[in-house]
Formats: structure tokens, sequence, C-alpha cells
């Protein structure tokens, strides 16, 4: 997570906030200036129109933005690891308030560094094989790097998976080109052998962070996500893809698990063992193990079928809410990280979902935990009850909402939902192999392995019904 001067605060301590006075001039004088520049009823404000006391002046909410403007300057940044959402709001809440000679001791609480301008590498947590690096760009403008290490340049999932990520960023329709961050030339970054390229970097917090840290309601939420899909429709749905067409997901699934079983023994011990069970309860819901379940959905036609879309288009791919930009003065947003190798829309509908009802960014910020029972059950707990609420709600809106509009996004194609369920489930299992290897977190990848045999169960033996 990072913060620059642009970014937005995100929570208030209370209604009345002292400052040093000419610290509070300037807040002050910043904060009425963003009032004139956007409207008061902000799209992402649930209480827009309350007013804070600054040093006694009237402040709107949330335009005490002005507060991170004078926290920090145009050649500083902050970056720091602190994934937990309410560490992250507690951060927020002593920063709106702090003076300028304790700005040191807050960050060395936290263990938050001070990136200034001289400092030109620094190291973000990266998705799938990839690193990144937040840069300052001739001393001048933050930029992202996107690179893969030598080794894993001919990886498919890595050096290709990049280089396809690459291309499909600088090859963007022009129409659909505001909805990504600019990319400043494809393997732009191809020295040493290595294969990346550079961005354009925005400070805003991601779809996930504003859900967690309760600045959007489920409403509101689903607001954004037509929003953004509508968009999507009209300016990226439209146009051909460019991938050769693979319609057998599980040859996916079969290289990235064949990875897991080739790490060493001492690797991923109870994962593999999960992975071999022939029978599993999860919950206190018995499953068929995975490989049982996972071979009769392979081999039964119907099933496959599902994973033949009817359309053939762009997409990005991967739409996970953590990859989701949204800027919380006036809802506009930007994707990022997308995934290449993708090629329908129903890869997007399945990731957001993979979010939604497999609660991707609960794992992903490890609030769970896994209780291995003495029966063999295996229960789920996660830590954030209001957050999972506020997921269940708006996954149950967003289904809602396709169904009403199932024909502007899915034509005449009746199994839609079928596809979309079937997509997702897999989805979990595709992801073990990164959360595994490259996160070196067992005990996520065993979180999003027992959800994946769980939705597989479900979805194969509702497919029996029907």
């Amino acid at each position: 997570m990072l913060i620059t001067r642009r970014h937005i605060d995100i929570s208030l301590p209370n209604e009345n906030i002292k400052l040093r006075p000419d610290l509070a001039k300037q807040v002050v004088a910043e904060a009425r200036r963003l009032q004139s520049s956007f409207p008061a009823d902000f799209l992402l404000s649930s209480s827009s129109r309350r007013a804070v006391k600054v040093n006694g002046h009237s402040v709107y909410f949330p335009y005490l933005s002005a507060l991170f403007s004078r926290f920090l300057n145009e050649e500083t940044a902050l970056v720091f690891s602190i994934k937990n959402p309410f560490m992250f709001e507690k951060f927020i809440k002593e920063a709106v308030s702090c003076l300028p000679n304790e700005k040191i001791k807050l960050l060395l609480k936290y263990g938050i560094k001070t990136v200034q301008s001289t400092t030109t590498d620094i190291k973000l947590d990266g998705g799938s094989f990839s690193e990144v690096t937040l840069f300052l760009y001739k001393n001048k403008r933050w930029r992202i790097k996107k690179e893969t290490n030598s080794n894993y340049n001919g990886d498919i999932d890595a050096g290709v998976r990049l280089r396809e990520e690459a291309y499909f960023l600088t090859s963007l329709p022009k129409e659909a080109r505001h909805l990504f961050p600019k990319v400043y030339g494809e393997n732009s970054v191809s020295k040493s052998s290595r294969i990346g390229y550079e961005m354009e970097y925005f400070p805003y917090p991601t779809f996930a962070q504003l859900l967690f840290c309760g600045n959007l309601t489920a409403g509101m939420a689903l607001r954004l996500l037509i929003n953004i899909y509508g968009s999507l429709e009209k300016t990226l749905y439209s146009h051909k893809s460019h991938i050769k067409r693979d319609d057998d997901y599980f040859s996916r699934i079969d290289r990235r698990l064949e990875r897991v079983f080739r790490t060493p023994s001492n690797s991923g011990t109870n994962l593999k063992k999960i992975l071999n069970r022939t029978k599993i309860t999860i919950g206190g819901f018995e499953c068929e193990g995975f490989f049982p379940i996972y071979e009769k959905l392979r081999n039964d036609k119907s099933c496959r079928q599902l994973l033949t879309f009817p359309d053939y288009s762009l997409c990005h791919g991967d739409m996970i809410l953590e990859d989701i930009l949204i800027n919380p003065l006036d809802g506009d947003f930007k994707l990022i990280d997308p995934n290449g190798q993708s090629f329908s829309k129903y890869y997007d509908f399945a990731k957001t979902f993979l979010s939604l009802s497999t609660y991707y960014e609960h794992f992903y910020f490890d609030l769970f935990d896994l209780n291995y029972k003495t029966d063999g059950n295996i229960d789920i707990r996660f830590f954030d009850d209001r957050a999972i609420a506020v997921y269940d709600n708006l996954s149950g809106l967003f289904w809602h909402y396709l169904r009403e509009y199932s024909e502007f996004y899915f034509a005449n194609d009746k199994l839609w939902r079928r596809r979309i369920l079937f997509l997702t489930a897999l989805q979990n299992i595709a992801i073990v192999m990164f959360h595994l290897i490259k996160h070196n977190n067992e005990n996520r990848a065993i979180g999003f392995l027992l959800t994946g045999i769980k939705k597989l169960n479900e979805f194969y033996y509702e497919q029996k019904t029907k």
C-alpha cells in the first residue's frame, strides 16, 4: 500500500482536529480549494456533508485529503506493508491529526519507510511471478515497473504471461485506454534478459480496501461495479481477442498443480496431503476429494462445454476487487494487473465473484485461520464478520443485477450463470500454486484449495440435479 500527497484520507478520529496554526491555515485553504473543485455529494462518502472543525474552521468530509497533502510533499512516498485493513485504518486515524514534529515517531511506530526523491528502487508486492518496483522517473514522477526474473522468461505463468500483459496494455482499443494505467513502452525494461514494462502510478486505494475500511456500503459498491462493467461492455468486450482460443481450462490447472507437486518435500506438506485425500469434510460439508471430483467434472461433456464461451473478446481477465483502483474523490477507477492470456468476458465476471463469493481478499490479507479437527473436518474461520456481510450482500446484489440485465451482457446465452459459477470454482484451484510458490504462504494456498474443492462439489451435484 502506498500513500503520496494525492492520496485521500479514509477515516477521521473525531470532529474537532487541532493543528499548529500555520499548518491549520494551509489545510483549510487547500480543503476549500478542493471543495470548490468537486461536488459536495461525493460518490464514496456516506456522510459527505458532515462538517469537521480544523482549529475552529469548518471543512467538509472527505476534503481532509488536504491533511495528507501537507503531511507529505511532492517528492516523498510512504511505503508500508500493512496488509491488515484494521491496522491501516488505525494508522490513517493517527496520521490525520499528526503534527509535523511527530511524523517520524508515527512512521517508526508502524514500521513505515519514508522514501525521498533520491531513492529509485522501492520493492512492492508483486503478482504471479513478477517483481514490482515503484521508482521516481527523472526525479519528477512516480512510475511502476513490472518485470520477471530472467529465470522465468520462458515460463508460461511468468515471463510469457507478463509479455502478453504488456502487449494487451499497449494494444488496447483507443476508447478503452483510459480504463487502464498508461504504459511507457512494451518490454521497456528488458535489460539483463528481464521481461517487463513501465506504467504510470495511481495512489488510489483498491476497491477491496474501501470495502474493508467501511467506506462503501453494498449499495454504493454495486453502483461502482455497474459503472465498471458498463464501461468494459461498451469499450472492451466489443473487440475480438488476439489470444489463441484455448477452451481447456483444465490443462492450466494440471500444469500448475504439477508444479506444486514438484516443490521440495518440506514445502506445502499439508497442502499436498489435502490434495491427495479421496474424501474431506470442509466446515461440516462432506466432499469428495479434489482429484475424484475434478476427474468427474473433466470427463463430463456438459461441464466441459460450459468452458466453451460464446464470446471471443478482449477482457481484463483478472477482475478481483484488489485489482481495481478507486479514486475516493469522484469514483473514477483504473484497472491494474490484467491477465493478457484471457479471451472472454466470463473470465472477468468469474474473477469478481472469486472476490465476492470466495472472499479472495480475506485470504489475501490473511484475515482467516484454519481449524484442523480430530475427526478430519477442516474449518475456515474469517476474522472480519462485518466485511464478510458486506461481501455477501454485494454478491447477492450483483447476481440480481446481472439477472436483470443478462441480455445486455450475455445476449442469448442461457448458461451464463452456470459458466461463471464453474469458472469461479476452478479459479480457486488455479491460484493455489502462486500463493504456495510465489508468496510462500501454505495456509493461504490451502484456504483457496478447500474453497475450490467445496465449490466444485456443490457445482457438480447441482449440475446433476438439473
